[in-house]
C-alpha cells in the first residue's frame, strides 16, 4: 500500500453535519476507483452511535474504527496516525472531515510529491491545505510550492507525512502533552499556553514538533490547495485557502 489516508470524524447532531459532504466530495474526486494502492480509515471520537457512517462502510479499502471510551481530539488524532504503524505504507495523509476535495485527488497528491520529491524529502511535512493569500500568489505565478514555516502553519486540513516521520510526530506530540508542564515550548511562553492545547490544536503541536525536530525547515504548502474547508461558525467560513474547485485537478 502507498497512501495510508485517515480521517477524524464524529457525529455533530444537532449540529450540522459536514462529514456526508465530505464524504460526498471524496467519491467525487473519484478515490474509490483510483489504481493507486490506498486505504481509508475513519476513526470516530466516541459519537452516541456510529450510525451516522453505515453508508460507507461497503466503500473500497474503507474501515471504520469506534472507541470505547471518551477521548479528546488530540487522542484521537493521534491514534489515527499512529495506526499505520504496522500497515505497509510509504505515506500517510490525514484528512478532517469538513473539506471539499479537487479532481483525482489522489492521483494529483501522487503526482506532487512524485515531481517535488526532492522537497518533500527535505522538509518533514506537506500541507495541501493553507489559508494564506501566499497559496494565490505563487499559484498565479505558477508556482507550485511555498515553504511555509512552522510558525505560520495551522489547520490540518489535508497533510502528509511519510511513514516514518509521522510516527516521530506522533511520539513527540505525545510526549509532549504527557509532560505538558514540563514541555519547552518554543513558539508560546509555558505561562500562556493555550488552554486547548492538551485535548485539541494538534495544529499548533505540530509547530511545535517541526521547530523542535527540524529546525532550518519548512512544512511544504501546494499551490494551489487540493482541499478546501468548509466549516463555518455563526453561518461564517472560519478559514479558507485558494482552491480552483472540485472539477480541477493537478493530475488530469
Amino acid at each position: 500500500m502507498k497512501y495510508f489516508i485517515t480521517m477524524r470524524v464524529i457525529d455533530r447532531s444537532p449540529k450540522e453535519n459536514y462529514i456526508h459532504t465530505t464524504m460526498e466530495s471524496l467519491i467525487k474526486s473519484g478515490l474509490f476507483e483510483s489504481k493507486i494502492s490506498f486505504e481509508l480509515h475513519l476513526f470516530d471520537g466516541k459519537s452516541s452511535s456510529l450510525d451516522y457512517l453505515n453508508q460507507y462502510k461497503l466503500l473500497r479499502n474503507t474501515f471504520i474504527h469506534k472507541t470505547k471510551k471518551n477521548i479528546t481530539r488530540n487522542e484521537n488524532w493521534l491514534r489515527s496516525v499512529h495506526h499505520c504503524k504496522n500497515k505497509n505504507c510509504k505515506f500517510i495523509i490525514q484528512i478532517e472531515d469538513d473539506i471539499l476535495f479537487c479532481k483525482n485527488w489522489l492521483e494529483s497528491i501522487n503526482s506532487y510529491v512524485t515531481k517535488h520529491e526532492k522537497l518533500v524529502n527535505k522538509n518533514p511535512m506537506v500541507t495541501f491545505y493553507a489559508a494564506y493569500q501566499e497559496i494565490k500568489r505563487r499559484t498565479n505565478k505558477k508556482v507550485e510550492y511555498w515553504e511555509e514555516s512552522f510558525q505560520q502553519f495551522y489547520g490540518t486540513q489535508c497533510i502528509l507525512f511519510k511513514k516514518d516521520i509521522a510516527l516521530k510526530a506522533v511520539k513527540h506530540i505525545t510526549d509532549g502533552i504527557k509532560n505538558i508542564n514540563n514541555y519547552t515550548f518554543k513558539y508560546r511562553k509555558k505561562d500562556v499556553i493555550p488552554l486547548g492545547m492538551k485535548g485539541a490544536c494538534i495544529d499548533l503541536w505540530l509547530q511545535e514538533w517541526g521547530i523542535h525536530e527540524y529546525k532550518g525547515k519548512f512544512f511544504l504548502a501546494s499551490c494551489p490547495s487540493f482541499v478546501q474547508h468548509i466549516g463555518r461558525s455563526e453561518n461564517k467560513h472560519l478559514h479558507q485557502s485558494h482552491f480552483l474547485g472540485e472539477d480541477h485537478a493537478y493530475e488530469k
